[in-house]
Order: C-alpha cells, then structure tokens, then sequence
C-alpha cells in the first residue's frame, strides 16, 4: 500500500540519495499544490477505471497482454495517489478506515449468505 510504508526510493534526493515515499508526498504536495493533487487523483481513478473498462470489453485475445499491463501502470499511479492522499488527510485516519474495511469484508466473506 502506498504512502503507510514510508519505503526508501533510490535516485530521487539531492544528490542521487534516497528519499522516503513520505518526503516524495510532501515535496510533490509542496510543488504542485494540495488541491492539484486532489486533482491528479480525480485523473488516475478515471484512468484506471477506463482501462479496466477497455479489458472488460477487449475484442481480441492478443490484446490482453497489453490490457493488463496498462492496468498495472494505473493501478500504480492510483497507489501513489492514495499515499498522497494519505499524507494530505493524515495517514492515522485513512490506516483506521483501512482496518475497519478489511474488518467489513472479513465478515461479508464469512457469512452464509
């Protein structure tokens, strides 16, 4: 999940260093504005759910190998997103959701119905 881990990201610092995905979420929050990145979210669900969209009704076999891939990059897009989106809303309420949604499908999993 983007933005909770805070993973080390080589050849980004100054200098060719090392920087968190936390330092990457502020200094892109900080360069473009709160409400841009608000913004690029909007944009990256759109275009993962087209993609999606695209290999729901693919014509062609031979075109799923390329689908999936596009659905991959979006997918990664949407996560580092999120991990924006973490650090703009706070990270502690969005990991509490997180829990409490896993609790919900754990228990809709576990029904009979």
């Amino acid at each position: 999940e983007a933005g909770a881990a805070g993973g080390a990201v080589s050849g980004g610092g100054e200098g060719g260093g090392f920087m968190t995905e936390r330092e990457l979420f502020k200094r892109a929050v900080d360069k473009w504005g709160r409400q841009s990145q608000i913004d690029m979210m909007i944009e990256e669900c759109a275009e993962l759910t087209k993609a999606l969209c695209k290999l729901k009704r693919k014509h062609e076999p031979s075109d799923t190998g390329a689908l999936i891939n596009d659905i991959c990059e979006e997918v990664a897009d949407v996560q580092i997103m999120t991990g924006q989106m973490q650090y703009i809303f706070g990270v502690k309420d969005v990991d509490n959701w997180h829990k409490i949604k896993l609790e919900q499908l754990q228990k809709l999993l576990m029904s009979k119905k």
